[in-house]
Formats: C-alpha cells, structure tokens, sequence
C-alpha cells in the first residue's frame, strides 16, 4: 500500500513539475533573433519598412561605433532615419490565460529618446529611453508586462514611436512571453510535496518500529 501511494505521489509531482516547465517555455518564436540579419531572415516576424531589421551587435558596433558588443542580435528600429515601423508576430495562446511579457530596450547613439508602443491581448503600452549611448553594457533596459489572451491567437505588435531619429536608433533585444503559472496549480504542487514527505516520515517510523 505504501508503495502505491508513493508511486501515486511521485506521478502527481512529476505531473505538476511538467506543467510549471511548460509555463515557462516562451511561446514567442526566436525572441533572440538568432542568426538574423535584415528584414528577410526574421524568423517568425513580420517587419513594416526597411527602417526595421534584424542585426548582429558586433556588425553594429563595426558600422556605427559601439563599443563591448556581446554575442546578441537585436531589431534595430529607425534605420536609415526612417521612423514609424513595426514588428509583429502571431503566435498561439490560451484564451483567458495570463501571460508574461518581457523584452530589452534602449537608445543607440545620441540623446534623442528613441519609443515603442506595445501591444498584445489587452496590453497597451509603451516605453521609451531618453538616454542614448554606444556602450552595450548599458545600453539596455530590461521591461516586463502582463496580458491576458483573448483567443487562441494573439499578435505582438512593437510600433516605433520616436519623433527623432537622425543620430539614434532604438534597439530591441530578447523577447520573450511565458504563461503565469495558477496559484490553483502551485498550490497543488506543494500539496503533492508536502504528502510525499509526510508519506516518507511515516514510512521511515514504521520500519523502525519493526525493527526494535
């Protein structure tokens, strides 16, 4: 009977743990705009002008002078002075879900404030950094919101809202959205651990019993 119920247990955990793991898988396609160069090898996205485009930060720093680049690629909005762009991508949800979303963000180059608006199932937002600088170390700023999803898609729209461009970009970095975990389910989760130990405590009690 004790076996059972431990086997019972450890299935009910593994159970849990499997659906946490997949609340914290990215239902966003290459957020990392892995191996992109340009608008045509945008994996999953779907850019407005030429103003918008994937780049390397090393290609970036060799073209325009920035400095400590990092192994990450990033979408460049306003290239060419060209403002008022988009990126998009749909991607699948749950209806009624509550998601999370974060990405990085910031001003290459002068003190021009580069802005996006963002938006996705009922968020509508948006950021801006007014401070610009070539340094990669710095140059990004971490941003996270929650939506909740309408349907069983739902469309991530970034829009390019700066006014002034003619020394600065802005540039977008590491996208992702992950669904927020129940409590209903994290409530479980310790449930099912906690009768586990409990279920351990009173079979350790009972062999020592037997044995005395």
């Amino acid at each position: 009977m004790h076996n059972l119920t431990w086997k019972a247990l450890t299935a009910g955990l593994a159970l849990a743990l499997t659906g946490a793991a997949q609340a914290q898988a990215t239902v966003i396609t290459d957020g990392t705009f892995t191996g992109s160069s340009g608008q045509a090898s945008l994996t999953g996205w779907t850019a407005s002008s030429s103003g918008v485009g994937a780049v390397s930060e090393t290609a970036f720093s060799n073209c325009c002078g920035g400095t400590n680049p990092r192994a990450n690629n990033a979408v460049q909005f306003g290239g060419g002075q060209t403002s008022g762009g988009t990126l998009s991508q749909t991607f699948a949800t749950v209806a009624g879900q509550v998601y999370n979303l974060s990405f990085m963000y910031g001003t290459f180059g002068d003190n021009e404030t580069q802005s996006l608006a963002v938006s996705v199932g009922n968020l509508m937002t948006s950021v801006s950094d007014p401070t610009g600088t070539s340094n990669f170390n710095t140059l990004f700023n971490a941003e996270s919101f929650r939506f909740t999803a309408a349907a069983a898609t739902s469309t991530l729209l970034f829009t390019d809202t700066s006014t002034s461009g003619s020394n600065a970009d802005g540039l977008l970095e590491s996208v992702s959205a992950t669904a927020v975990p129940e409590p209903a389910s994290m409530s479980v989760l310790g449930l099912i651990a906690a009768c586990m130990v409990a279920t351990r405590r009173r079979g350790s009690r009972a062999r020592g019993l037997a044995t005395s």
